[in-house]
């Protein structure tokens, strides 16, 4: 039996990475991220929803997780891929961060596997699956294959 965790957060996803420089009132040099309101907006959100979702197993487990952002359609795209802007690393980033804030992650390096798409729908958010990595065969298993093919012949 596999365990895990998931759950959909309601919203439009919400980048973290770029950085603007700001002064403070003595002249102080800092960084902060260039979308700050609506990033804390964000990952507020998915960390609520983690919290209600945690569970005592993942604190020794190396986990898999799955994260699938859904952002808006558009005339020309329904449904879909969205090759689009925000990157899905920097989507990807502040969702791990949050489960960390969450306690459904002790640390984002537990995290040995993850799977990400970025698609356009009609309902708005993040659908996160965290699960048990139990038996690194059979989860690299699909990767060995394609890797190996390109591997040369020695």
């Amino acid at each position: 039996m596999t365990r895990h965790v998931s759950f959909f957060v309601e919203g439009l996803p919400i980048s973290q990475g770029s950085k603007t420089l700001g002064t403070t009132k003595d002249g102080r040099a800092f960084m902060r991220e260039s979308n700050a309101s609506k990033l804390t907006v964000w990952r507020r959100a998915v960390r609520e929803l983690a919290r209600q979702n945690r569970v005592s197993w993942i604190r020794q487990s190396p986990l898999v997780v799955e994260l699938k952002f859904v952002l808006p359609a558009t005339k020309d795209c329904r449904s879909g891929w969205a090759p689009v802007v925000p990157d899905i690393d920097k989507l990807t980033r502040g969702v791990l961060d949050a489960l960390t804030q969450g306690k459904v992650l002790v640390d984002d390096a537990q995290v040995v596997m993850l799977l990400v798409a970025k698609v356009r729908g009609d309902n708005v958010g993040m659908w996160c699956y965290v699960r048990d990595a139990h038996d690194y065969r059979h989860e690299l298993q699909f990767m060995d294959e394609q890797f190996h093919k390109e591997e040369p012949s020695e």
